[in-house]
């Protein structure tokens, strides 16, 4: 009795937080779509964690990496993100220039607060730079969630290597945007070059990376860490254009997020995969 009674009183406490925080919605069923992928991000239920917390559970991992997230009024807190701990990510209260420390030099920074019109609604955005060997820029929106990510390597050139943007979003039973992707069957040769996500994600220990070439050369695809330190190369050498598919199983590398990174007649992508042990 002592223990549905503790569990009663954790999932109360789960569903206040997660009420509180408009900046992530994490209602079951709400999902997001982006420029970069056909499949969205969903919510897909609740899970107590050994720390003894509630998390939503997405089914993929979202534009930050993490797959068990939750919120409250002050902070946005990932599971699993770096080890088997929490992290708090996302300040949701603080002020410009205000600095969440990660781990060692990992690191968000708020860099600005504004209002923007998101699908002809005008929404309050925090925007935010991670630093530590890459950088990347997140921007949650009041009532939508994670908008928009910007990728750009290190040291970060004036523009972004890549981008996810949202496209559409089904939040609170309520539809906002483009939630139809429509993939065109071409020839056999893509005329892209793109660096898929990763299946199944989050992993342990093997996972399948598919990749598109658009044209004959040398390819290199490798594995990094949060450090960006190389830690397994997954394919190398020259490759016609075509579509692949590599699998890849994890050796020697602990719980966390991690890059793979195509390279390709000059060309250069980047993703991000959950390894779970």
């Amino acid at each position: 009795m002592r223990t549905v009674l503790i569990l009663a009183v954790a999932a109360i406490q789960g569903i206040l937080a997660q009420s509180s925080a408009p900046y992530y919605p994490l209602t079951v069923g709400n999902r997001w779509y982006y420029d970069s992928s056909s499949v969205p991000v969903r919510v897909v239920n609740d899970t107590l964690m050994p720390n003894g917390r509630i998390y939503t559970v997405l089914d993929r991992s979202d534009r930050a990496g993490g797959i068990y997230v939750r919120t409250d009024s002050a902070y946005v807190y990932y599971y699993g993100y770096r080890q088997d701990i929490e992290t708090r990510f996302f300040s949701l209260k603080g002020a410009v220039g205000d600095t969440v420390r990660i781990f060692m030099q990992e690191r968000t920074t708020i860099t600005a607060i504004d209002s923007i019109s998101v699908f002809g609604k005008k929404a309050r955005r925090i925007r935010y730079r991670y630093d530590a060997l890459v950088t990347n820029e997140f921007e949650l929106t009041e009532g939508f969630g994670l908008t928009a990510k910007h990728f750009y390597g290190d040291p970060p050139p004036p523009w972004p290597n890549y981008s996810n943007i949202l496209t559409g979003c089904v939040v609170n039973g309520v539809q906002f945007g483009n939630v139809v992707k429509v993939i065109v069957c071409g020839p056999d040769v893509p005329d892209q070059f793109t660096l898929g996500q990763n299946f199944p994600n989050p992993f342990n220990p093997s996972t399948t990376i598919p990749f598109t070439l658009s044209e004959d050369g040398s390819t290199r695809l490798s594995v990094f860490d949060m450090l960006g330190r190389e830690v397994a190369v997954v394919a190398s050498g020259f490759r016609r254009a075509g579509s692949y598919a590599e699998q890849w199983t994890a050796q020697g590398l602990a719980s966390g997020i991690y890059f793979y990174q195509l390279i390709s007649g000059g060309r250069r992508t980047v993703r991000t995969f959950h390894l779970l042990r």
